[in-house]
This record gives C-alpha cells, structure tokens and sequence, in this order.
C-alpha cells in the first residue's frame, strides 16, 4: 500500500482515518447509552455521524480537500454531541 499513488493513496489514508477515529465514536455511544440518553437523539446522531464518515471517504478519495475538512469537523462535532447527549 505505500507503493500506491493518486486516488488509491488517498483511499488509504481515508481508510486509516476511519480506524482512527472508530473506537471515539464507539465510546461516545457507549457513554450516551450508559448515561440513558434519549433512544431517538443518540440514534439520529449516530446515523448522521456515520452519513458524515461515508461523505469524507468520498471526498478524501476525490481529492477535494476544503469539502473533506469542512466534512470532517462536522462528524467531529456531531461525535462529540452524542458524548454529551445524555448528560442533564
């Protein structure tokens, strides 16, 4: 893999990213159900955090770097509101 170049490069930068950023959104969502979270917020946040990560793929892969950035903080901030979604 670290022969490839082009779009192959970047999908596998983009795949590192998602192995990276993977066990945070797993702990956002165990904390959200363990701090009895609304079922409906805690889902619709990690349907939108997972939307988010399937478009920076696309953008990573694309080669569009200010959509992949915008892209990326977006999924930051909607993981880090599924942290905090069940603290009252």
């Amino acid at each position: 893999l670290a022969r490839q170049s082009d779009w192959r490069a970047r999908a596998n930068a983009a795949q590192a990213n998602i192995f990276e950023w993977f066990p945070f959104f797993i702990g956002a969502f165990v904390i959200a159900h363990q701090l009895g979270a609304p079922q409906v917020r805690v889902d619709i946040l990690a349907f939108l955090y997972i939307i988010l990560r399937i478009m920076y793929i696309l953008t990573y892969v694309a080669g569009v770097a200010n959509v992949r950035s915008v892209v990326w903080t977006l999924a930051f901030l909607v993981n880090i509101a599924l942290l905090f979604v069940g603290w009252r």
